[in-house]
């Protein structure tokens, strides 16, 4: 009976990631800067220099291009180009991660771990957005699983040569980023460090060509654009980068650990040194939680790399903390009502334009998630109690999703005002449009989903594409509104 709902849940937990990917066009500045390279990398068929509208662009390393450039070779468009690739990704970790868990430490405690990782908040989101933290989390995490046995056992003499691979695929998604978090193997190599030697070779061999043939196209823009400005000042100053106080990544950890923070209460941190297996995983988690936090610069998907080592540590306590367990569907669902209202208008409009709808949606949310407590606290026995949570948040992942997404299309993606413009152009006999004061997430996601839109002149008389003061899309000539492009 386990066996056949493990494979149930392999076949289904990829379809879900998968379901429904185009339902949001594509979101912030990010997602259409990422695939607007990656369709370029296709059309011209240059897989060496990213250009972003026909400008070389050098803040991130090629491997999420590469991706999308290949969806897109084969046949897929847009948002399905763009995210089908990062889904599957993060599928096949899922189904690898459970697998090397199990050889090492069983399959109850490696079911519990892939079950939170990937019902947790922060992978479930980033598995669908076509940005380059999966691709990252995905390689770096392959190639570190792949040196557990070797870290911690003595059955293995060498580090293996396909962690060497994964790290060089680790350096093509974020560049010097998964250098310093594996860091950690230096202390488990000892004085066995000769025998990282050739994994490192390797690494070496599969980005080195790259960054070789860019510097060779590109020169010394490229090594300045890259690990000058986005890493080495991003580290030292964050100016204009993501400043971020040092505190920043403890709520960002509990939220993307979300709704299984709560479990984190029972974690036994002299336990966890003491077996060397679960001591991989903490030092894996802590440095990098260590590393990332003193850097200036910061984003939440920064921390996506340590997530498979925090759901190993948050895995082995599920059975001291049963109390806190109820919390978890509770809290899922709770919550809920929140996210679906508030997040697709904060995301656009910021936090506090949201706050209109805050309250009945928390209303709501705290009344469905006290009466799951209680399910969960009187009526559900001790030893059901995980199995009843992941129930319960992969229901509330199912029906989140779909409205979710439906309020993102409205809200945070210009996927419709670029048809409504692209019609209202039309009808005026496409005349030249330029882009005037316009907010910074539809230029981008007009610029994919229309082409390229000219900055104006500061005096013209031309037809200028704006953001009126209640951010809706107006076209403007001189000082006279033309035409609104309804939200």
């Amino acid at each position: 009976m386990r066996e056949r709902a493990l494979a149930a849940l392999a076949i289904l937990w990829p379809a879900l990631l998968l379901w429904k990917l185009d339902a949001s066009g594509l979101l912030s500045v990010d997602e259409p800067r990422y695939a607007a390279i990656g369709r370029a990398m296709a059309a011209t068929g240059n897989w060496v220099t990213p250009t972003l509208w026909g400008t070389p662009w050098f803040e991130k390393p090629p491997l999420l291009f590469w991706l999308i450039g290949g969806a897109t070779k084969l046949g897929l468009q847009d948002e399905l180009a763009a995210r089908v690739p990062i889904a599957l990704l993060s599928a096949g970790f899922l189904l690898f991660f459970f697998q090397e868990l199990k050889n090492l430490f069983g399959r109850e405690l490696a079911f519990r771990a892939t079950s939170i990782l990937g019902t947790s908040a922060g992978w479930f989101a980033y598995s669908q957005v076509a940005v380059t933290d999966i691709p990252l989390a995905v390689s770096f995490s392959v190639a570190m699983m792949l040196s557990l046995e070797w870290a911690v056992t003595d059955r293995v003499a060498k580090l293996p040569w396909l962690a060497g691979v994964f790290f060089g695929l680790a350096i093509l998604a974020k560049a010097a980023v998964p250098v310093v978090l594996a860091l950690p193997l230096l202390y488990w190599a000892g004085r066995r460090w000769t025998k990282v030697v050739a994994p490192v070779l390797l690494a070496i061999a599969v980005a080195g060509p790259w960054y070789w043939l860019c510097y060779r196209a590109n020169g010394w823009p490229f090594i300045e654009e890259l690990f000058l400005r986005h890493h080495l000042a991003r580290f030292v100053s964050g100016e204009t980068l993501h400043q971020r106080p040092l505190w920043f990544y403890v709520p960002v950890l509990a939220a993307g650990l979300f709704p299984w923070t709560p479990v984190a209460a029972g974690i036994q941190w002299r336990e966890l040194w003491t077996d060397r297996r679960l001591r991989f995983f903490l030092l894996w988690f802590g440095w990098g939680f260590l590393f990332l936090s003193l850097s200036s610069g910061k984003l939440p998907g920064y921390m996506l790399p340590l997530f498979p080592g925090a759901a190993v540590l948050l895995a082995t306590t599920i059975d001291r903390i049963r109390g806190a367990l109820a919390m978890v569907p509770a809290l899922a669902v709770a919550v809920m009502p929140a996210v679906v209202a508030v997040v697709p208008v904060a995301l656009d409009r910021g936090l506090t334009r949201a706050t209109h709808v805050w309250s009945p949606a928390i209303g709501w949310g705290l009344g469905g998630g006290i009466v799951v407590g209680l399910v969960a606290m009187r009526l559900v026995g001790v030893r059901t109690r995980f199995a009843f949570a992941l129930a319960t948040v992969a229901a509330v992942l199912v029906l989140a999703k779909p409205l979710l997404l439906g309020g993102l299309d409205q809200s945070a993606s210009a996927r419709r005002e670029a048809a409504a413009l692209k019609e209202s152009l039309n009808r005026l006999g496409n005349p030249f449009v330029c882009r005037g004061d316009l907010r910074r997430t539809w230029e981008y996601q007009l610029q994919y989903y229309l082409g390229p839109i000219p900055a104006c002149p500061e005096s013209t008389k031309e037809l200028r594409l704006e953001s009126s003061p209640s951010g809706e899309l107006v076209l403007r000539r001189l000082d006279q509104e033309f035409a609104r492009i309804k939200n």
